[in-house]
């Protein structure tokens, strides 16, 4: 397992108690509530879910959430992922979108548009490889389980705190959730999810597993800036 990046220490309420946060952006190498009822929800799509590994310039992120507006499919992951390329493939190296738009530092998020319509055009995430759905949005509550799935596994934790703040050698992020999920190298632009709802998608921990701390990019504010929607 290759090692962190360098880390970034976290300020406001994270600094008092010494956490720090990393980029989770890896070299292509190597919940909530509910996860265990995924596979009830419908067969495994064939289209790009969140949770699957994605790849651009070198770097290996992973998908976030689907998102739509209109007749145009996008999906988002980590903002400091975004701005290092623009193709995306998938782990086949099968051509997914192209960075539609990113913001890093200040916020942590970007947006991939398809190239092509999604041939499966249900949304969702892969939760122990089978399909889990996500209908709609919801805002981090301290206290709130939540589930975060990538290609390193599926983890459980809870909201910690909120409008957390990350030095990054590029600048500032702020309004993050803080959560108890360790997250590993190649995790940046998970989804965080609970209940069926998007919470946010993963941009920075410090590498603790078990145990551990992570910070979530809310969902809110790519769907705003873009006029965007889960699916």
């Amino acid at each position: 397992m290759k090692p962190l990046p360098a880390r970034a220490r976290a300020t406001a309420a994270a600094a008092a108690a010494g956490l720090l946060a990393a980029s989770l952006a890896t070299a292509p190498a190597a919940h909530a509530s509910d996860p265990a009822t995924a596979s009830a929800a419908a067969p495994l799509s064939q289209a790009a879910l969140g949770g699957d590994a994605i790849h651009t310039a070198g770097t290996r992120c992973v998908l976030g959430f689907n998102l739509r507006k209109g007749d145009a499919y996008y999906f988002v992951t980590a903002g400091h992922c975004a701005r290092t390329g623009g193709t995306w493939t998938d782990a086949s190296g099968g051509t997914l979108g192209v960075t539609g738009g990113s913001s890093f530092p200040g916020n942590d998020y970007g947006i991939v548009r398809y190239t092509s319509p999604p041939g499966d055009t249900r949304g969702g995430v892969r939760v122990n490889g089978e399909f889990y759905d996500i209908i709609g949005v919801a805002t981090a509550q301290v206290g709130r389980p939540v589930t975060v799935t990538s290609p390193s596994g599926t983890r459980t934790g809870q909201v910690r705190a909120l409008n957390q703040t990350v030095n990054h050698p590029e600048g500032t992020v702020g309004g993050l959730i803080r959560i108890s999920v360790c997250a590993q190298p190649g995790d940046s632009g998970a989804p965080v999810f609970a209940d069926h709802l998007a919470i946010g998608i993963l941009v920075g921990g410090d590498g603790r597993c078990p145990g551990g701390t992570s910070f979530v990019q809310p969902i809110g504010e790519p769907l705003d800036a873009y006029g965007l929607e889960v699916y």
